[in-house]
């Protein structure tokens, strides 16, 4: 039946929503994409100083800071795991095969993403980032078991959709 008065026009809102979501959907493909194919790559915790070294496929260099203020260093490679102990002597055991590096790294940093928030756009050491907030599903992973729900930010460099930064 005919009305006399017109239509409202559509919202663009919505439509517009649906592309951002979509456009950092493909961000976070891209970024798992990208970080996967690392070969090499290191952590750092700024308040403590603690580093941890990785490089493809298996080898992973640690030194971090315990609660009591003692360094604590250690390594995997392949099938062995090493750490220092408090005599300077190193201890070693032999480990089950571990998976990739990147690969595990992928999984632990963007398996289970549910809920994603896209945050602003800012500049990173000179690197224009996007970071984006999700909540990560406890339960079974690839290659790990993540114990609780948890929330993670990331800071994804647009040029090379490589995380520059994350939190956990």
């Amino acid at each position: 039946q005919p009305t006399s008065a017109a239509a409202p026009p559509p919202s663009r809102v919505g439509y517009d929503r649906l592309q951002q979501a979509y456009g950092v959907w493909q961000l976070l493909d891209r970024s798992r994409e990208a970080t996967a194919r690392l070969q090499s790559w290191r952590e750092v915790d700024p308040e403590s100083g603690s580093t941890w070294d990785y490089a493809a496929p298996n080898r992973a260099h640690y030194r971090y800071y315990g609660i009591d203020g003692q360094l604590h260093e250690g390594y995997e490679s392949d099938e062995t795991v090493c750490w220092r102990r408090d005599d300077g002597r190193w201890d070693r055991r032999p480990i089950a095969r571990r998976p990739p590096v990147a690969a595990a790294l992928v999984d632990d940093l963007f398996g289970g993403a549910v809920r994603i928030f896209p945050e602003e756009r800012t500049y990173l050491d000179g690197v224009l980032v996007q970071i984006v907030r999700f909540t990560q599903r406890a339960g079974e992973r690839r290659w790990s078991v993540l114990a609780a729900d948890r929330e993670v930010r990331v800071w994804i460099a647009l040029e090379d959709a490589l995380p520059r930064r994350f939190e956990i």
